[in-house]
């Protein structure tokens, strides 16, 4: 097996195959950019290769590893959810976040709704219900909020960016 693991940008690579995941830094040298391990032997390099050093065990850089592992099971179970229910799952999150707001004294900093915030968001919550009849749905973007509705929003991306490397 042979690991790269690239310290500033959060990229394991395993054998050709990558994924950005989160990575413990404290643990790595302040000066190692990446980390080579072909099974057997490894070193840890410096970006401008001034300084780098072999090791001959990864044991320390496991559980880097075991979370590329991790993450690469998720994204395997990921992928076997239909993209219509996980559409619809962040549809509806959207629009229970919005249905507070249709309470008459909702307010955004201490501020009613205006007359065409409220218009505004009443469209917004029908793009939201039309949304899954629209051609190529799941496989198009969620409708736009508002700009003064969008900061208010928790919401993940749809449809997601696959984070693998081909």
């Amino acid at each position: 097996m042979y690991i790269s693991i690239l310290v500033d940008n959060a990229l394991v690579v395993v054998d050709g195959e990558g994924l950005t995941i989160p990575l413990d830094k404290s643990k790595i040298p302040k000066w190692v950019e990446a980390i080579w391990w072909d099974g057997k032997k490894g070193m840890l390099q410096h970006r401008d290769n001034t300084k780098s050093k072999p090791i001959t065990s990864f044991k320390p850089y496991q559980s880097i590893l075991d979370l590329y592992q991790q993450q690469k099971e998720y994204l395997k179970e990921q992928e076997k959810i239909p993209p219509e229910k996980t559409a619809r799952e962040i549809r509806n999150a959207v629009r229970k976040q919005t249905d507070i707001m249709f309470n008459p004294g909702y307010t955004i900093h201490d501020e009613l709704l205006t007359e065409e915030q409220k218009d505004q968001l009443f469209n917004y919550c029908l793009d939201l219900a039309k949304w899954p009849k629209q051609p190529n749905w799941p496989e198009i973007p969620l409708p736009t909020a508002p700009e003064w509705l969008a900061p208010l929003l928790n919401m993940s991306e749809w449809p997601p960016i696959n984070n693998e490397l081909n």
